[in-house]
């Protein structure tokens, strides 16, 4: 073949310099020696041609597209699984032998990491082993599948019949047509005699390269076949240089000639694909005179007629030649190419596999093994340093001897030590417990304000969680103890919500203003004045924003006091300072005989009012309590002793503390007679006395540390007093006893 292939050019030129040349065809030559030359052309070259045609399609027809049929039906296929197991069975042998060596290996810790580096390596090689031959028949069958589609959808060939793809350019290229003729009797043996020359040697040229390329491609493939199955007999060899670095050079030699093996067969077949089409398009599409071209075209006209011919014919014949050889040639090339791309591709994925698998590995083993003894070795450090402390505390030789610097350092150091040891691991399990901690802690406060908020928002709506079912009901469902632990809940889950937004920080606060705006806008109203101010100094957050999540703690604390534009007075006595700082000077001034002493008192030392607006709230404050207590209207009167509800904003029926009314104005209860003598004789307001209850007229004392002794026993006289109806049974034994003699008389 080589030999062949060497001269191949120097035969070509020789065959096309006797068919151009004009004095050969000039020259005298009798009939007989051309017919002798014509049979020789024919009957031999031409039954080459037939019997390298009928290897190529017995290559690809058998080989390729019925490789499966023909491994599985001639016994091939038992033969290879029967060897297969053998070799499998002796390479499992040496990767026993090669866990005893790394075994002795890791004992005597001889280079550790790259010794756990083999160790993976082979527990790999191992398990892949024992699937190497799938893996071969994997890429054998992919390799005969692109091939098969390639011939199926490139060759025309009748359903059902196998392909004959040399019958197919032999006909395209005239050869069919040329084998087992006599010559063309169209051809003139006078003055273009020379033309019977040209086609008896153009023909051979033809028939020497076309019987050529056949008989290599279907010798090849039928060589594949018989290789490949060698292939997968020895397929465990694609992994022997993972248990044994020494022998890589071997893997590397298996998958090379393997994969150049298997995907010959595609590449052959698509460049000969390639051949048919250039041929298809010259001899099938192209014309002469009329006609399609065909290779007896060139010598069948002399003349002018004649040169055309064959400058329409020989230069796609010569090319058909070329992409012929090149079939071949180029083939075999694009086989061992491939193989190595596919190699460098494979060593690029095993590597990442086998990092994978080392770091996998490495895992696992912390998470198992290395947690197991870093808990072990941590308990044991903890116990062993209560011991000492015990031994150091004991009045005994062993406790002094315990008690000398050098002994504490040492097992202080070896505690520690042992109470630190991470074992693979990147943290100690006193940093897993903290971190630990760390995460429950943000999933309980997380947890605390959303049942907060949730409750805030079901009471809003008349609804509330009912905590025997846990689920939403409406409030008026509800009575009697069910509505009580129901409301109990519904205080706790919202005292939770606050005391966890008090401990929440800075950090905390920007990560929820960016990742939960809704959450943010419900506790911003909420946050301790400390809080917000660090919130507006953050520099992580603009100008814009800020003023947002100003207007976001505005509308914030609204929400808690306002329902249906009625304030709701209890909950307006809960805001903070800071709180009440944020609603302005004009709402502090209309409505400050709705907060509590104590929120005025916070009113007073604020820095954020002047000492003018401070006064005026106080006196406003002051008067329009006494206002409301002086009014004729009930409702009026009713405000100053009760508060609403967001469920019922309109009506005032929860009676306030007794600390809440007792810290209202000592004029709501009792006055002076002559506003000028406040000294003087006093009136007391029999209608307001009625709210007094013995809890309220000892709060009273508290709250009111300027009463005059006038003023104790003119309102004594008058809860005394029938008549006003605030001489309860309670009452009446207050005031008679030794406590309430003692204030009051």
């Amino acid at each position: 073949m080589n030999y062949f292939k060497k001269h191949l050019s120097i035969i070509l030129l020789t065959g096309f310099f006797f068919i151009g040349s004009a004095s050969f065809a000039h020259a005298s030559v009798s009939t007989a020696i051309q017919d002798i030359l014509w049979a020789i052309v024919n009957g031999v070259f031409g039954r080459i041609l037939a019997i390298s045609g009928l290897l190529l399609d017995v290559g690809i027809n058998q080989f390729v597209i019925g490789f499966g049929d023909n491994f599985l039906d001639s016994g091939v296929g038992v033969a290879v699984d029967t060897l297969w197991q053998g070799v499998r069975d002796f390479f499992n042998l040496t990767f026993i032998f090669g866990l005893v060596y790394i075994g002795f290996k890791m004992i005597l810790n001889s280079d550790d990491s790259g010794t756990r580096r083999w160790l993976i390596h082979l527990i790999m090689a191992a398990l892949l082993v024992n699937f190497s031959l799938y893996i071969t028949k994997f890429i054998v069958d992919l390799s005969n599948i692109t091939a098969t589609q390639i011939v199926i959808n490139g060759f025309p060939q009748v359903p059902g019949v196998n392909s004959d793809i040399s019958l197919y350019f032999m006909n395209n290229i005239g050869l069919q047509t040329s084998w087992g003729e006599e010559i063309p009797g169209e051809i003139q043996r006078s003055e273009a005699g020379g033309s019977i020359w040209g086609y008896i040697f153009g023909t051979a040229m033809i028939f020497i390269v076309a019987s050529f390329v056949f008989a290599v491609g279907g010798i090849m493939l039928i060589i594949r076949y018989a290789v490949l199955a060698l292939f997968m007999v020895l397929s465990p060899l694609m992994f022997i240089g993972w248990v044994f670095p020494s022998m890589q050079s071997y893997t590397d030699a298996y998958w090379k000639k393997f994969l150049g093996k298997a995907f010959y067969a595609p590449v052959y077949v698509l460049l000969i694909y390639f051949a048919a089409k250039v041929i298809d398009a010259f001899y099938n599409q192209g014309s002469v005179a009329g006609g399609k071209i065909s290779f007896a075209n060139a010598f069948i006209s002399g003349g002018d007629a004649g040169v055309k011919s064959i400058q329409t014919t020989l230069p796609p014949f010569i090319l058909a030649c070329i992409f012929l050889v090149a079939a071949v040639v180029v083939g075999q090339k694009m086989g061992a190419d491939g193989a190595s791309s596919a190699m460098s591709f494979g060593k690029n994925l095993t590597g990442r596999a086998r990092r994978y698998a080392t770091n996998s590995t490495r895992f696992v083993a912390s998470q198992t093994a290395g947690r197991a003894a870093r808990a072990t070795s941590t308990a044991a450090g903890g116990a062993l340093e209560r011991r000492f402390n015990h031994l150091q505390a004991s009045d005994t030789r062993a406790g002094w001897a315990a008690r000398t610097t050098g002994a504490d350092r040492v097992i202080r150091g070896a505690t520690g030590a042992m109470q630190g040891a991470k074992f693979g691991l990147s943290t100690t399990v006193e940093q897993d417990t903290t971190h630990a901690a760390n995460i429950n802690n943000r999933f309980e406060n997380a947890q605390a304000l959303k049942h907060g908020r949730d409750a805030e928002i079901n009471h809003a709506a008349g609804n509330i969680i009912d905590p025997a079912t846990g689920k939403v009901v409406s409030l008026s469902s509800l009575s009697g103890p069910a509505l009580d632990a129901a409301e109990q809940a519904r205080e706790t889950a919202i005292a939770k919500a606050q005391t966890t937004i008090n401990d929440l920080s800075q950090k905390q606060l920007e990560e929820m203003f960016v990742g939960d705006r809704a959450m943010f806008d419900s506790v911003v109203g909420k946050l301790k004045g400390g809080q917000f101010d660090k919130l507006m100094d953050s520099d992580k957050i603009n100008s814009g924003d800020k003023s947002k999540i100003s207007d976001a703690r505005t509308n914030s604390i609204k929400k808690t006091y306002v329902e249906n534009g009625k304030i709701i007075s209890e909950n307006l006595q809960r805001l903070s300072i800071k709180q009440i700082e944020t609603l302005g000077d004009s709402f502090i001034r209309e409505n400050s005989h709705l907060f509590s002493e104590s929120q005025m008192e916070a009113v007073k030392k604020s820095d954020s009012f002047t000492e003018g607006q401070k006064g005026s709230y106080v006196a406003g404050r002051k008067s329009n309590i006494i206002k409301a207590a002086r009014s004729t209207d009930p409702e009026e009167r009713k405000r100053l002793f009760n508060h609403n509800s967001k469920s019922t904003p309109d009506v005032y029926s929860k009676v306030k503390k007794a600390a809440e009314i007792a810290s209202l104005p000592l004029e709501v209860f009792i006055y002076p007679t002559d506003p000028t003598n406040p000294s003087g004789p006093q009136t007391v307001d029999t209608e307001n006395i009625k709210k007094i209850d013995k809890d309220v007229l000892a709060a009273i004392l508290v709250a009111n540390k300027d009463i005059t002794l006038i003023q104790r026993r003119e309102l004594a006289s008058a809860i005394r007093n029938p008549a006003n109806g605030a001489n309860t049974t309670d009452m009446i034994d207050y005031l008679n006893s030794s406590q309430g003699l003692r204030k009051w008389s």
